[in-house]
């Protein structure tokens, strides 16, 4: 997993889906390692996700045909979580505390679920909001703004605002508005959700607010963090509906049916 992360993120993977080439040629035109470069080629080729000929030329095989297929998105996501998962071993002994000793790779974390989220739960929501005719949504974590984008494609004249906890996420994000066709229709702030009277206060016109994916990092506790910030939304901004998409965690029973 960690060599076909290392090979999406610098390109590798996409150069040979165009073409099959020899470790010397996509280091030289990607500027990299040549040497690390064709262990991990080889590796690949052992376990027939890439495929060598007689020339020394890398192609794809069947299995790294068929992970090609997936969506990229899934590959971001597991890259984001890479820090949580070399640190299992001080989270299960106690040692360390997700959030504050360990964090996830937010810019991965964004990539990944922006481009999951147009496959089904983007379109759905969005739909949501064509159906109820909302007029102003805030998006609770807004990442790179693939969802506010959908939305303004889509349903026509919806005014979005948008928050996100990471600073250097909200950075990308801006920058992204700013070379978009949105920039009239789309402001992005940096912003913690259970601050939420800061932003209702300040934007009036919202009449509704999204959460993709947003939650399910805070239930661990039980839930009673999120039930507490919908309790107060719901007695302080009763006019402001709340439209939530999560991704459940399934019983282990379904996870034994269809462990992949």
């Amino acid at each position: 997993t960690v060599s076909l992360w290392a090979l999406f993120n610098t390109g590798v993977m996409d150069e040979i889906a165009g073409d099959a080439g020899s470790s010397s040629e996509l280091a030289g035109k990607l500027d990299l390692d040549e040497h690390i470069l064709s262990y991990l080629l080889d590796y690949l080729d052992g376990v027939h996700v890439l495929k060598r000929d007689a020339e020394g030329r890398y192609a794809l095989d069947k299995l790294g045909e068929a992970l090609l297929r997936e969506p990229r998105g899934v590959f971001d996501l597991a890259c984001g979580y890479a820090p949580v998962l070399a640190e299992l071993t001080g989270l299960l002994k106690g040692e360390k505390v997700f959030g504050r000793d360990v964090t996830r790779e937010r810019e991965f974390v964004a990539r990944g679920e922006g481009t999951l989220g147009r496959q089904l739960p983007f379109p759905v929501l969005a739909d949501v909001v064509k159906r109820g005719a909302f007029r102003v949504v805030l998006d609770l974590r807004c990442g790179h703004l693939e969802f506010p984008f959908v939305l303004c494609r889509t349903v026509p004249h919806v005014r979005c605002h948008g928050i996100d906890a990471s600073q250097d996420t909200v950075a990308h994000a801006r920058k992204r508005l700013a070379e978009s066709t949105f920039k009239d229709r789309i402001t992005v702030e940096h912003g913690d959700f259970f601050r939420i009277d800061t932003f209702l206060e300040r934007w009036t016109d919202v009449d509704v607010m999204t959460a993709y994916d947003t939650f399910h990092e805070h239930l661990s506790d039980g839930g009673g963090k999120i039930e507490g910030f919908l309790r107060h939304c719901h007695e302080k901004f009763p006019d402001v509906a709340v439209v939530v998409a999560e991704f459940c965690r399934p019983p282990s029973g379904r996870l034994r049916m269809r462990p992949g």
